[in-house]
C-alpha cells in the first residue's frame, strides 16, 4: 500500500516539462518586439443616438463602454487608433476606413497591430454593459381626488408590475366617471417614450371597461408599456358574514411583515380581527435599537396580502412615523375575488431588550496602588451603539499608566436593566492592567436575547490615542430561506489592510445576507465609529450579493480617521450535488430493513415491513456542504410502496442541481455488489487507473484494494485468480516493496469495502490511506464466503533506522490470514473516515465477526466454504447500521509492515446472510 516511486517520477516530468516549457516562452519573448495599442478613441456611432463611455485597455482587450444603444444593433463606429513606434501596420477595419460594425453587444470584433520584426498582436474589441439603469417602471403614483372619486381608497395608486398595470381606486359610494389627479415617479432615467404621448395631468375613466396605455423607455433605451385603469371597492367592517376564505384573503400574513427602522427592532407582531367598525388591528412588538424607546419612530413596514388580495392606503414607500405607542396607523386589504375591503389598524407595542439603563460604581473600590490610582466613578460612559462600558482612571500624580504596570483594581458595580432583563456576569469586575477588558452579558426575559457588553478602562492622564484598530466583530445573521452559512460569527479583524472579511459558504440564491446584533469591538475605549448602520447593535447591516461591500470610518480620539470595509468571501467550493448517507431514525407503520443509496440512478431505496404509509424521521448528509429541499421537518411520507418522493440537492456554489427520488420496497436480501469477484478493469479516478476490481455501483459503494502502479513501478497485491470452472475470484498476494526515498517495506494485500486514497504523507501509516465501510442499514445474522490460504516461506518484518529509511529482516513465525466484518453507525459529517483503528471518532461499532487463519495449523489449504457468525452489542441493539465495513488481507499485520513474502489469501462468493 505505498508508492512513493510511483508518485516521485510522476513529479519530476510535470517539473522537467513545466521547466522546458517556461524556458520556450522566455526565448519567444527575447525575439518579440511591441506594437502596443496606447490610446483608442472613437470618434463617431452610427446611429447617432448611441453613447460610448472612454475605452478602456486591459491587457490585449479594448473595452468599448456602451452608456445608451444597447438595443440599436447593429451599430458601427469610426476609431482612432495610437500606437507605440515600432508599429508599422495596423489590419482588420471594415472596407477602407477605419470602423468596425457590431451585430450584438456580444460580438466581438479583432485588430491587429504588426511589429517592426514582423511579429503580430491580436487586440479583441468587446462592447461592455455601462450599467445605464435598465428599469422602465412606474415607481409610485401618488393620487388626488378628482371629480366622483372623492373617496379615496388610498392616496397612491395600486401598481401591478407582473401585469403591467396602474390600477386608481375609489372606495364605498364613488360612481364612474371618476376624475384622478396623478403624480408619477419614474425609474431613475427613466422618461416617458420619444414619440408617445404622456399622460395628461387629469386622468378620466368614464366607465370600469375604460383603459389607457403610456410607455415608458429606461436610461438604456429599453421600453415597457403600461395599461392604467380604475376600480371601485367595498369596505366592510363586519365578519359576521364572511365566508373562511373571505376571511383568510381579507387578514394579512403577520409572520411575513418585513419591518426596517434605524431606531427599533420588530420582535413579533398579531393581529385581532374585530366583528366591529373599528376592524381588524395588527400589534408590533418594537424593541428598540439600543437604548430606551425615543420617539418619534421611523419605520418602513411592509404587509403581505393574499394572492388574491390587494393593499390600500399604504403610505409612500411603506413609510411611517409613529409619535408613541398610542400612534396607530390605518391601511385597507382589498379581497379582488368578492371585492371587500377590510380595514386594518397598526399599532406600535413596546417588546423588552438587553440595554444597559445605568451602570454605577461604588466608592470602595480597591487597587494594588492604593490611593495613587482614582477611578471616575461618576463619569462612566455607557456607549449603546458600541455596546460597551468606558471606566475612566487616573494616576494622582499626573503620569500615564504603562501597559505592564499593575493595577489590580477590583469594582463593585450596581447596573440597571430595561423591565425584565437579567444579567449573571460577575457584578466585581477586575482589571490587572490597563489594557484589559471585561465581559458583561445582558439577557432578555424570554432567553431569547443576550448581549455582550465589554468594560474598558480609560487613562485620563494618557496623550490622546491615535489608534483605530479593531479588534473584533461579533454579529448574528439571517439569510434568504437561512441557506447560508457562515464559517464564524466572531471576525478577527485584518488591522493592517483594515478589512474584515466575512467567508460565506453558499452561493448567489442565499442573499441577502442580514447581520443584526452587531459588535465591534474597537482598540482604544475612545476611538468611536462614524457611521450609525455599522456602529448600532440592533439595525440591520444588509448584503444583497458577495460582491456587495460596506465601507465605514473609525474615528480615533485624536481625531484621526481610518477607512474600514467589511466585505465577503465565498468558501461555497463545492461542486457537487450527491446524497451521500440517508440515515432512518424512527418509523411508523412498519420496520425499516435496509437503505440502499443508489448514486448512478440518483435513488434511494429503503425496505420496510409493514402495512403503508409509514411515516419516518431522516437524517440527510451530502457532498460538500450541498443543501437538500423536498422533505418537510426532516419527516418522510410513504404513502404506499413504490411511492416515490423527489428531493432536490444544489451544490454548495449553487451551480448544480440533482434530483434523488426515495422510494419504498419491500424487504429484500441485499448483497454486496460483484461479490463473485468476476468484474475487474481499469477505472477513470480509481486507484490512479491501475487494474483493480470493479467498485460498482461507484467508488466508496462497493469493493476496493490498494493496487496502485504507474510508470511500472508500484504494487498488484489484489489481482483475479481463475478457478477450476473458469470462474473468477480475488486473490490477495504479500510483496515486498520498494519506496525509493524511504526504503524496502512488506506490501500485504488487501481486499475491503470502501475506497483508497494514495496519500504521500502517510507512505508509513497504510491504513491512513484507507476508509473502510459502504453504506448499509441491515442487521445480518452472519456472513458466508469461499476461502483458501497459502503462508509464504519466511516471516519478515520492515523497521526504520533513525532517519526513517526501511530494511527489511527475517523474523521467526509463521504469517497469518486476517478477514473481519464490522456493521458501523457512521454519526460524522461528509463521507465516511474510518481506518478501522479502535476508538476512531464518530464511528460506533455496532457488530463485528472475524476469522484469522494461522498459517502454522492451517485448515485452509484448499477451497473451503465457512460462515463468520455476526456478534452483536446489546448496548446498540436499537441503533440502525449505516455502514458496513468488509476487510481482508493476505497478512494480519502488513499494516506493521509484518508478513511473509508470497503469503496468498484467496476468497470467492462472498454472501451476506439474514
Amino acid at each position: 500500500m505505498t508508492f512513493m516511486t510511483s508518485r516521485l517520477l510522476r513529479s519530476l516530468c510535470l517539473v522537467i516539462v513545466a521547466s522546458a516549457w517556461l524556458a520556450s516562452c522566455e526565448k519567444v519573448a527575447q525575439l518579440s518586439d511591441s506594437a502596443r495599442v496606447e490610446k483608442f478613441t472613437i470618434l463617431t456611432a452610427d446611429p447617432d443616438r448611441v453613447i460610448f463611455d472612454q475605452p478602456v485597455i486591459k491587457g490585449e482587450v479594448i473595452e468599448l463602454p456602451l452608456v445608451y444603444g444597447k438595443y440599436l444593433f447593429p451599430i458601427t463606429i469610426t476609431v482612432d487608433v495610437k500606437t507605440e513606434a515600432g508599429c508599422k501596420q495596423i489590419l482588420g477595419f471594415d472596407g477602407g476606413g477605419k470602423e468596425f460594425t457590431f451585430d450584438n453587444q456580444n460580438h466581438v470584433r479583432e485588430l491587429y497591430t504588426v511589429a517592426a520584426s514582423g511579429a503580430t498582436t491580436r487586440w479583441k474589441l468587446q462592447i461592455v454593459d455601462a450599467q445605464s439603469n435598465e428599469s422602465a417602471e412606474i415607481a409610485r403614483v401618488g393620487v388626488t381626488a378628482g371629480e366622483g372619486s372623492d373617496m379615496l381608497a388610498a392616496p397612491y395608486a395600486r401598481i401591478d408590475r407582473i401585469n403591467s398595470e396602474i390600477i386608481f381606486q375609489a372606495l364605498g359610494t364613488a360612481a364612474y366617471p371618476l376624475t384622478f389627479v396623478p403624480e408619477f415617479t419614474l425609474a431613475d432615467g427613466a422618461d416617458w417614450a420619444d414619440g408617445t404621448d404622456a399622460p395628461a395631468e387629469t386622468l378620466t375613466f368614464e366607465e370600469k371597461e375604460s383603459s389607457m396605455k403610456y410607455t415608458v423607455e429606461a436610461a438604456s433605451g429599453l421600453t415597457k408599456s403600461w395599461t392604467f385603469r380604475s376600480e371601485i371597492v367595498a369596505q366592510t367592517d363586519n365578519t359576521s358574514s364572511l365566508t373562511e376564505d373571505q376571511v383568510e384573503r381579507l387578514t394579512p400574513d403577520v409572520s411575513k411583515i418585513k419591518f426596517q427602522s434605524e431606531t427599533a427592532q420588530l420582535t413579533g407582531a398579531t393581529t385581532e380581527f374585530n366583528v366591529s367598525k373599528i376592524g381588524g388591528r395588527i400589534n408590533l412588538m418594537l424593541r428598540p435599537a439600543a437604548r430606551a424607546m425615543t420617539f418619534p419612530v421611523k419605520a418602513t413596514v411592509e404587509l403581505p396580502v393574499h394572492a388574491s388580495s390587494v393593499l390600500f392606503g399604504a403610505s409612500a414607500d411603506n413609510s411611517y412615523t409613529f409619535e408613541s405607542y398610542a400612534d396607530t396607523k390605518q391601511v385597507w386589504i382589498v379581497d379582488k375575488t368578492s371585492g371587500l375591503a377590510k380595514s386594518w389598524t397598526i399599532a406600535p407595542a413596546p417588546e423588552l431588550n438587553t440595554d444597559i439603563l445605568s451602570f454605577t460604581i461604588a466608592d470602595n473600590y480597591t487597587s494594588k496602588l492604593g490611593d495613587k490610582l482614582v477611578v471616575g466613578i461618576d463619569q462612566v460612559e455607557i456607549d449603546h451603539d458600541n455596546s460597551r462600558i468606558i471606566i475612566p482612571v487616573e494616576k494622582t500624580d499626573g503620569s500615564a499608566i504603562g501597559a505592564k504596570e499593575q493595577l489590580t483594581l477590583k469594582l463593585s458595580i450596581t447596573v440597571e436593566y430595561p423591565e425584565g432583563s437579567t444579567s449573571s456576569s460577575s457584578k466585581s469586575p477586575s482589571f490587572t492592567y490597563i489594557t484589559n477588558t471585561a465581559l458583561f452579558t445582558v439577557k432578555s426575559t424570554n432567553g431569547q436575547q443576550s448581549r455582550n457588553w465589554t468594560l474598558y478602562l480609560k487613562d485620563k492622564n494618557a496623550e490622546a490615542s491615535s489608534d483605530t484598530n479593531i479588534s473584533n466583530f461579533s454579529y448574528t445573521y439571517t439569510s434568504k430561506d437561512n441557506r447560508m452559512k457562515l464559517s464564524s460569527t466572531s471576525i478577527v479583524a485584518d488591522n493592517n489592510n483594515h478589512r474584515i472579511t466575512l467567508k460565506i459558504t453558499a452561493g448567489p440564491k442565499a442573499f441577502p445576507l442580514t447581520l443584526t446584533n452587531k459588535i465591534m469591538k474597537l482598540g482604544n475605549p475612545s476611538a468611536t465609529i462614524v457611521e450609525q448602520e455599522i456602529a448600532d447593535y440592533d439595525t440591520p447591516l444588509t448584503f444583497e450579493s458577495l460582491t456587495s461591500a460596506k465601507t465605514f470610518t473609525v474615528r480615533a480620539e485624536d481625531g484621526t480617521e481610518q477607512q474600514w470595509t467589511i466585505d465577503l468571501e465565498s468558501q461555497a467550493k463545492g461542486h457537487t450535488a450527491e446524497i451521500t448517507s440517508f440515515l432512518v431514525g424512527k418509523i411508523t407503520g412498519g420496520s425499516l430493513t435496509a437503505v440502499k443509496i443508489e448514486p448512478e440512478t440518483q435513488r434511494i431505496r429503503m425496505e420496510v415491513e409493514g402495512v403503508p404509509p409509514f411515516y419516518a424521521t431522516v437524517s440527510i448528509e451530502t457532498s460538500d456542504n450541498a443543501t437538500v429541499t423536498g422533505l418537510e421537518n426532516g419527516i418522510l411520507t410513504v404513502n404506499n410502496y413504490n411511492h416515490e418522493i423527489p428531493l432536490t440537492v444544489t451544490s454548495q456554489d449553487e451551480e448544480v442541481t440533482k434530483t434523488w427520488t426515495v422510494y419504498t420496497d419491500k424487504p429484500v436480501e441485499v448483497q454486496i455488489d460483484n461479490s463473485e469477484f468476476e468484474l475487474w478493469g481499469e477505472f477513470k479516478n480509481i486507484n490512479g487507473g491501475t487494474y483493480t476490481i470493479d467498485p460498482t455501483p461507484g467508488a466508496g459503494y462497493g469493493w476496493g484494494t490498494a493496487n496502485l502502479e504507474l510508470l511500472g513501478i508500484g504494487v498488484l497485491g489484489t489481482m483475479p485468480v481463475e478457478r477450476a470452472d473458469g470462474t473468477l475470484a480475488a486473490e490477495m498476494t504479500t510483496s515486498e516493496q520498494n519506496t525509493i526515498l524511504k526504503g524496502y517495506i512488506v506490501a500485504a494485500g488487501t481486499l475491503y469495502t470502501g475506497l483508497f486514497n494514495l496519500n504521500i504523507n502517510y507512505i508509513t501509516q497504510p491504513r491512513k490511506m484507507t476508509k473502510f465501510g459502504i453504506p448499509y442499514t441491515a442487521r445480518p445474522t452472519s456472513f458466508s464466503m469461499e476461502v483458501k490460504y497459502a503462508p509464504g516461506a519466511q516471516m519478515k518484518q520492515a523497521t526504520a533506522d533513525d532517519k526513517g529509511k526501511y530494511s527489511i529482516h527475517d523474523i521467526a513465525g509463521v504469517d497469518k490470514a486476517h478477514i473481519w466484518v464490522e456493521l458501523l453507525q457512521w454519526s460524522g459529517s461528509g463521507a465516511i473516515d474510518y481506518d478501522g483503528s479502535e476508538g476512531a471518532a464518530d464511528i460506533t461499532v455496532l457488530g463485528r465477526a472475524e476469522l484469522v487463519i494461522d498459517g502454522a495449523n492451517n485448515p485452509y489449504k484448499e477451497w473451503s466454504k465457512i460462515t463468520l457468525p455476526m456478534v452483536y452489542n446489546p448496548q446498540y441493539a436499537d441503533i440502525t447500521p449505516t455502514h458496513i465495513a468488509v476487510v481482508m488481507s493476505s497478512s494480519k499485520d502488513g499494516d506493521k509492515f509484518i508478513g511473509a513474502i508470497g503469503s496468498k489469501l484467496s476468497v470467492d462468493h462472498f454472501v451476506i446472510n439474514y
